[in-house]
């Protein structure tokens, strides 16, 4: 996916947040990973829940079984930042465009 693709994706996914963030915790595991240690975590339930909604689904092709529409960790950052805005903004940006050259750099024939 191009570079822009990958962005716009972030955009469309953003959060809204309205308020200032405080904290933010993200389960940095396998969908069905997530959904396991949510279900086992009292701590995490009694937390409040925000899922994205990405129009064009995650740019992230080097893994198989995918759940449809989903984001990868990396991604889920980059829209809370987006959405946050300024320093975040433009941090959202690169940390994209670094993504997008490292997934062209590991397809790439040795």
């Amino acid at each position: 996916m191009p570079q822009e693709a990958v962005q716009k994706t972030a955009l469309k996914a953003a959060l809204k947040l309205g308020k200032p963030l405080n904290s933010l915790v993200i389960l940095d595991a396998t969908w069905q990973e997530a959904g396991k240690m949510y279900r086992q975590s009292p701590y995490l339930q009694s937390l409040a829940r925000v899922e994205l909604q990405a129009e064009l689904g995650s740019a992230f092709r080097l893994r198989r079984n995918q759940r449809q529409g989903g984001l990868c960790t990396l991604e889920c950052i980059a829209a809370v930042w987006q959405d946050l805005g300024g320093d975040y903004s433009i941090a959202a940006r690169r940390l994209l465009s670094e993504f997008n050259q490292w997934q062209t750099e590991i397809r790439a024939p040795a």
